[in-house]
């Protein structure tokens, strides 16, 4: 039977058409191949200011500090500085539209 019989139907030219390995895996060669995909755990270390665990090289997300200085705003003083903000720009528009006499 070749493939350009009309015997041959359209699920068999898919079978064929599909690829095969030659051989099976050995259980080694797999395990080879998946050495590499292993999890790593991350780096974790202590905030010096406040203690709490952070990722190494990363500001502390609790006290806002890396290094020892500040970087991050944290907590109650960053609503207190988008409020700060939201005022004064509003006084420069206010400003702004005033015309000079």
């Amino acid at each position: 039977m070749t493939l350009f019989s009309s015997r041959v139907t359209l699920p068999a030219l898919i079978k064929n058409s599909m690829s095969v390995p030659a051989r099976k895996k050995s259980s080694s060669s797999v395990r080879r191949r998946r050495s590499h995909n292993a999890l790593i755990a991350t780096n974790v270390s202590s905030c010096a200011k406040c203690k709490e665990p952070i990722k190494s090289h990363h500001a502390c997300s609790n006290c806002g500090t890396y290094k020892g200085r500040a970087t991050l705003v944290v907590g109650k003083s960053a609503e207190q500085l988008i409020k700060k903000s939201a005022t004064k720009s509003k006084t420069k528009t206010n400003k702004e539209e005033t015309p000079k006499s």
